[in-house]
């Protein structure tokens, strides 16, 4: 038996991480194996982006590619990383438009189930329901750019992350364009699109480098 990654525990807490380990090891022990070293120890231990920004950039994949299940594990790890669910709100928003009003839907009923899950009463998940229809009502680039409630650094760092899972590459060059100009480093950039590796695959973090390279050769920095 492959032994539980300490980052495990620390993004998800003992508890959690222990049901998500038993999980895996009974799913299989090898793909247990692969991914404590690999997923835990490797891409989550890397140095870079803070465990926050990780966990922001994986919920954001994982709504925007449908993975349920995951979406409620990694809004845990994200509101365990200090992130809170008002900032995983107006993130949703923001997909309605980068990626489409059904994936924002979808984070918002795994927001909704983590929440309760956590001792929040119906009321305040309702209030945070209410406030995500009246922003997917008034959803649009201009709005979404100009909304409080995430800094200007998160806003690119969600885009780059909704377009590279969609898979759009003039859509990333453009998302990535925006950000450099925006004041984004190109290493936090390269952070977002390694740890995509774990939850996107290969292909998503190739093209989004290609698109990386695109953008510098267009841009003066």
């Amino acid at each position: 038996m492959s032994p539980m990654s300490s980052m495990m525990q620390e993004l998800y807490g003992s508890a959690m991480a222990k049901q998500v380990y038993d999980r895996l090891e009974k799913l299989d022990p090898e793909l247990n194996d692969i991914i404590q070293k690999i997923a835990y120890d490797f891409f989550w231990s890397r140095a870079g982006l803070n465990i926050r920004d990780k966990s922001l950039v994986t919920v954001v994949s994982l709504v925007v590619l449908g993975k349920e299940e995951q979406t409620r594990i990694h809004i845990n790890g994200f509101l365990n990383a200090g992130g809170t669910p008002q900032e995983l709100l107006h993130a949703l928003v923001q997909l309605s438009v980068a990626a489409t009003p059904g994936s924002a839907r979808s984070g918002a009923k795994a927001l909704a189930e983590v929440l309760r899950t956590r001792g929040c009463s119906d009321s305040q998940v309702g209030l945070l329901a209410s406030l995500l229809d009246k922003g997917l009502q008034e959803a649009s680039a201009e709005a979404i750019w100009s909304q409080d409630g995430l800094s200007a650094r998160d806003k690119h760092l969600i885009e780059i992350s909704a377009c590279a899972a969609v898979g759009r590459q003039e859509a990333i060059k453009a998302a990535i364009l925006r950000s450099l100009r925006g004041g984004v480093t190109r290493e936090d950039i390269r952070g977002v699109l390694i740890h995509q590796i774990v939850y996107c695959g290969f292909p998503t973090a190739m093209n989004g480098f290609a698109a990386l390279l695109d953008a510098q050769e267009g841009i003066v920095l």
